[in-house]
């Protein structure tokens, strides 16, 4: 089974790197106009942003409200005025992070302290 090849084969081949070349080429239209490659756009045209209008739409219902299913859970309760020092007290004496940080540097210390007496 020898193929042979024909003098058209090699004409189809040319043609097809040809109009890819053709192809590459017309799409590089500008090439350089900035000196090293890039494209350039003045600055007008950058600066520039046209308007856009649109039409108002408006709604064709009000929106709704639905009411909650959940009970108010604090509906019982009576109001306490609070000074934002007595918030921040009270946040810092539930915080458990914090009083841990509170008590690394003592334990910290003791963990020095009982290194030291090795040495």
């Amino acid at each position: 089974m020898n193929e042979t090849r024909t003098p058209s084969s090699g004409r189809g081949t040319a043609a097809i790197i040809t109009i890819l070349a053709a192809t590459t080429l017309a799409g590089c239209t500008g090439f350089g106009v900035g000196g090293t490659g890039e494209r350039v756009i003045p600055e007008a045209r950058l600066n520039t942003v046209a308007r856009l209008d649109l039409p108002i739409a408006e709604a064709s219902t009000q929106p709704a409200t639905m009411p909650t299913s959940r009970p108010d859970m604090f509906a019982d309760m009576e109001s306490m005025p609070i000074t934002i020092e007595r918030a921040r007290a009270l946040a810092l004496e539930h915080n458990l992070t914090l009083q841990v940080a509170l008590i690394d540097p003592t334990i910290a210390a003791q963990n020095l302290t009982a290194e030291q007496a090795r040495f």
